[in-house]
């Protein structure tokens, strides 16, 4: 799969690039870093509430990478200088608006089908509305049934495109969770 990036604003921003064991060695215009296919680092949130509802964003469409598409409630790149940690910590504050840690989940490793990226996926549960998001970067927030999820899986995305992340991570977060997800279907 090779994900295509339009033009963004944030193309000039710098990125750690990573080697294969994920140590930082120098670091990179973004945009230089995807279109060259250089490891990086990112991170997810998932925030689910106690209902079993999952938060998802869709991405604005000025995102250089899938723009439309639904992802997790709040994503991004790990800046130089900064702990993936401190990276999840800042996305929510900057996407959704809430001050929160979120609790560990999974660590991915970089490969084509995660953009390069080393990623951290954390979790979150969260009770109250999510109406203060950053409406420059993301289109809208929606809790989702983990039905509505798995019928865009098994229906190609269909009629909500999901991010290969939360197609591929959702199902295993879940699980890691003690989410029943037998039916979940992955690509």
């Amino acid at each position: 799969m090779m994900e295509e990036f339009q033009p963004a604003s944030t193309d000039g921003d710098l990125l750690p690039v990573v080697n294969q064991r994920d140590e930082a060695i120098g670091a990179r215009p973004r945009r230089e870093v995807h279109l060259q296919r250089l490891l990086h680092r990112a991170v997810q949130v998932c925030i689910l509430d106690r209902q079993g509802a999952i938060w998802l964003q869709q991405r604005g469409p000025a995102k250089d990478s899938y723009p439309g598409y639904w992802d997790f409630a709040a994503t991004g790149h790990v800046d130089p200088g900064e702990s993936y940690d401190q990276a999840a910590r800042r996305e929510l504050r900057e996407e959704v608006g809430i001050d929160a840690e979120p609790a560990p989940g999974l660590e991915i490793a970089a490969g084509e089908r995660t953009g390069w990226e080393f990623q951290h996926l954390t979790w979150l549960r969260w009770d109250a509305p999510l109406d203060d998001f950053n409406r420059a970067e993301v289109a809208q927030m929606r809790a989702f049934t983990l039905e509505e999820i798995r019928r865009a899986c098994g229906e190609h995305c269909a009629p909500w495109p999901l991010t290969p992340g939360v197609i591929d991570h959702l199902p295993r977060l879940l699980r890691t969770l003690g989410v029943a997800v037998e039916d979940f279907v992955t690509a």
